[in-house]
């Protein structure tokens, strides 16, 4: 029964394996049933919508060729008055432009969250500008994932302070307790007890900055020649291509591998011994939380999001975008002192696990509906 139940719909514009995706999903799953009914449209069927299904929360999906595709605010209002929707969650900049125009013309209040670097442009009308226009003026409220982007926001894109929040993308932590045999995990995925695994979760996509990642595994491998390098993640095939011409060219074949999308991440995470993370922009950082909170040490960039994660030479490493010198370097600093990086280790794993919880992200998000609710009744 859902009359009683406040009713959300909650929008992303990909359906894929990202930290957008994983966010959207966790919070449908985890609101409080009793007080929310939640529905959710994407633009695309794909990992995110097989979950959904999975879970068996009603989906639509409302198809779009079009960079700037004006039937969808008129499609997406539809579903909102059909359902009687009382509020929207949107994700990503091209579904919160669409849905936060189709609530205001609903009558329905709209919260915005951005989860990545904003893209600006020096022309007022360009349709970047044009869409962060809309969400600035129509929104009830829109979240950051991390304060990095929350400057973004207020002081770039000139979104009022009082209407932007920081809730920080939260973890499940009862999926990384799970008892782990290293050297059997090890043996599924094709390794030898005593190689040393360096890995990277993230999808193939340029903000990454792999091409980092595989120039430190080049200089890290020199000095240890048992290290393998493993991406965790799927991407385009023409971006797999240029990582696959840099791993021969850098002559590291069976050295750094691709190991695609996994879905077992809490189980492969503790068989690492170094989680790096080379991204030249980065909104937070969902998989440098979950190492972190798994107990593995972490060298990532300078990039936004993990210098609010991370304290430098108390809870992993932070390096500057785009030099894997000083990623090799930090990383040969874990492996040579197993003791000072188990300490760090462990400090990043109490301190992660307090202050990125499932739950606590949860209590916020709801906060923030209960505060646009209020709104929409005055």
């Amino acid at each position: 029964m859902t009359e009683n139940k406040i009713k959300i719909l909650h929008i992303c514009e990909t359906s894929g394996t990202g930290g957008a995706e994983t966010v959207l999903l966790n919070i449908v799953n985890n609101l409080d049933k009793d007080i929310y009914h939640s529905s959710v449209v994407l633009f695309q069927t794909g990992w995110l919508y097989e979950k959904l299904i999975e879970k068996g929360i009603e989906t639509y999906i409302l198809e779009s060729c079009r960079s700037f595709d004006l039937s969808l605010i008129n499609r997406i209002r539809q579903i909102i008055k059909k359902f009687k929707i009382e509020l929207v969650h949107s994700h990503l900049p091209d579904a919160n432009a669409y849905s936060c125009l189709a609530a205001k013309l609903a009558g329905t209040p709209s919260v915005a969250t951005y989860h990545g670097k904003i893209a600006f442009t020096n022309s007022i009308f360009s349709p970047n500008n044009i869409k962060l226009f809309l969400v600035k003026t129509l929104t009830k409220m829109v979240v950051s994932v991390s304060d990095f982007l929350k400057v973004d926001l207020t002081d770039k894109a000139g979104f009022p302070m009082a209407k932007v929040q920081t809730i920080y993308n939260g973890v499940d932590w009862k999926q990384f307790d799970n008892p782990i045999d290293i050297s059997v995990k090890k043996g599924e995925l094709g390794f030898k007890s005593d190689e040393i695994l360096v890995g990277m979760v993230a999808n193939i996509r340029p903000a990454k900055g792999y091409e980092y990642f595989i120039r430190a595994a080049r200089l890290i491998a020199d000095k240890k020649p048992k290290a393998r390098f493993l991406i965790f993640g799927d991407g385009p095939d023409n971006l797999k291509q240029i990582i696959y011409d840099e791993i021969s060219k850098l002559n590291l074949n069976g050295i750094v591998k691709i190991m695609g999308f996994r879905e077992d991440i809490p189980d492969i995470l503790p068989i690492l011994d170094i989680f790096m993370l080379s991204s030249i922009n980065e909104g937070l950082s969902i998989a440098t939380i979950e190492a972190m909170g798994a107990g593995v040490p972490v060298v990532a960039t300078k990039s936004g999001g993990p210098e609010e994660i991370i304290t430098d030479g108390e809870t992993g490493y932070l390096v500057p975008v785009r030099d894997e010198k000083s990623l090799a370097q930090k990383a040969l600093i874990c492996l040579k002192n197993r003791e000072l990086s188990s300490s760090i280790s462990q400090r990043a794993k109490a301190h992660v696990r307090e202050k990125f919880g499932i739950e606590n992200m949860i209590k916020q998000y709801e906060a923030v509906y209960q505060k646009c609710l209020e709104r929409k009744n005055h």
